[in-house]
């Protein structure tokens, strides 16, 4: 079982989020999913793997809490569980897929929906919130990733020279003789 490192500190910025009025019936929130994962929107932020065709289930779970099924297309809600922050929360867990946990995976998308399907200010609070709060969004990348990067994806007619007269002009940038 993988650890879930941030899942308190996620929590307690979820608990900062504003309240929202109930989706009047699980049905609502099964449309509302319909209509986010059909969107232009989901199919770019979201991985090939996480389209559904066939659309998100919601259930009635036992507890007050959400939770999503990413395997089986499946959230359920229990009955405090809702509001515009929960029902965006357990999406966020589908767009992000098994193991993600409340990673910064997780926390990148569940930002991602708030700005798109809520507001853009509660949104930008919730950044804030996670900021204050320690809460990872992303990933940091190792030094010279993106030197990595940019050479996989050059054209590969380019020759090894020009690449290395890059790299040193890159080394030649960051020590500058005094």
């Amino acid at each position: 079982m993988t650890r879930d490192s941030q899942k308190a500190r996620v929590y307690k910025c979820d608990a900062r989020l504003p309240k929202t009025p109930v989706f009047p019936s699980l049905a609502a929130v099964e449309e509302f999913y319909k209509t986010i994962t059909s969107s232009k929107w989901w199919e770019y932020h979201a991985h090939p793997r996480r389209q559904f065709p066939n659309g998100i289930r919601v259930e009635r779970g036992r507890l007050g809490a959400g939770r999503a099924y990413t395997g089986s297309a499946l959230v359920t809600l229990g009955t405090q569980a809702q509001d515009m922050s929960s029902v965006l929360h357990e999406l966020a867990h589908m767009m992000s897929g098994p193991g993600a946990h409340h990673g910064p995976e997780f926390v990148q998308n569940f930002q991602k929906l708030i700005r798109r399907w809520w507001s853009r200010e509660v949104a930008d609070q919730y950044k804030r919130d996670c900021k204050e709060l320690k809460v990872r969004s992303s990933r940091k990348s190792p030094p010279g990733a993106a030197m990595v990067r940019r050479a996989v994806v050059r054209d590969p007619k380019e020759t090894e020279a020009s690449m290395e007269d890059e790299i040193e002009a890159a080394h030649a940038d960051q020590v500058k003789p005094t």
